[in-house]
């Protein structure tokens, strides 16, 4: 339950749902090897990685689960290469050229014929709901993994809404109103090493700054002319540092001075248990901050649009 990243989502659950439906949910579609006639296979797997293990981690109100996204990677210029060699030996053989539509039928053929020789690339993101505050705050802000486990939650969870974090106040604009001395920095948070500015009216402007260079004329004269902060790092009660984005994103995670010290004869399953218990509950905590030093979230949800809804299958 070390996370390097965290995407938060708010789930509302169904009227009458358990947290044993939620698991018993997401059993619907368990991880399993990409299929050689595929390119892409996705799904939950336990933690405990061992036959047999309970699919979900629960300890002290929090559950944990990982997701898993297996993808066969075959290069488009492989399959190129091959139509083109393939192009060449008919029209040398037959004397007649080979047409475009021909070509792209030959393309397909190809790329279904070298895809179960193709390399598969596996990836993993922890996933922890706390059903207290219904945060399920997922260890990744890759956007096509995040994208797969919207579409695997909405198969196996009909009805349970999962809607990404939006906070009152964008964090952007309350970094910049800390870091400009508008408004004071909240208590229980401190400026980290580094953050970016970027200038609103052209967003491929940006200017980074470390150290020191954080509280300096330069980074200020900067907010003053207009520009903003995209991200910075920050530390939360001297226990962890990350860096903070749009969309309440939390990046660059690193607990400061906590160290795993396993017992002798501890299985798996005890360890995973002690890092969730340990490392769950301040993961929550330090987002809940987050959360309210820009102003919570809203009172009202904002409608979605339906492509962006979770759907209900």
């Amino acid at each position: 339950m070390w996370l390097k990243s965290i995407k938060a989502f708010k789930v509302t659950p169904p009227h009458g749902k358990t947290e044993q439906d939620w698991k018993e949910a997401l059993a619907r579609q368990i991880s399993k090897p990409c299929p050689p006639d595929s390119g892409l296979a996705y799904g939950w797997s336990s933690a405990f990685k061992e036959e047999g293990a309970e699919l979900v981690a629960s300890v002290s109100g929090f559950h944990k689960v990982d997701f898993i996204v297996s993808k066969r990677l075959l290069p488009q210029d492989v399959i190129k290469q091959t139509v083109a060699d393939r192009v060449a030996e008919l029209e040398l053989s037959q004397g007649v050229s080979v047409s475009k539509k021909e070509q792209r039928r030959m393309q397909d053929e190809v790329h279904f014929e070298l895809l179960p020789k193709a390399f598969v690339q596996q990836k993993s993101a922890p996933v922890c709901w706390c059903p207290e505050s219904n945060l399920l705050l997922v260890g990744t802000t890759q956007t096509a993994m995040i994208e797969h486990l919207v579409t695997c939650w909405a198969k196996c969870l009909p009805g349970w809404k999962l809607k990404p974090i939006q906070t009152e106040t964008p964090p952007e604009r309350k970094l910049t109103a800390w870091m400009k001395g508008d408004e004071r920095l909240p208590d229980g948070l401190t400026w980290g090493e580094s953050c970016q500015l970027v200038d609103p009216q052209d967003r491929y402007c940006t200017i980074r700054f470390n150290g020191n260079e954080l509280t300096s004329h330069t980074v200020i004269q900067h907010l003053k002319d207009g520009m903003s902060v995209k991200q910075a790092a920050l530390i939360w009660q001297e226990k962890i540092r990350f860096t903070l984005s749009e969309g309440c994103v939390l990046s660059a995670l690193k607990p400061i001075d906590i160290d795993k010290e396993y017992e002798e004869g501890q299985s798996k399953a005890e360890q995973i248990a002690m890092d969730l218990a340990l490392m769950a509950p301040l993961y929550h905590a330090c987002l809940n901050d987050v959360l309210q030093a820009c102003d919570g979230l809203p009172e009202k949800a904002e409608p979605v649009a339906p492509r962006a809804a979770i759907e209900v299958f």
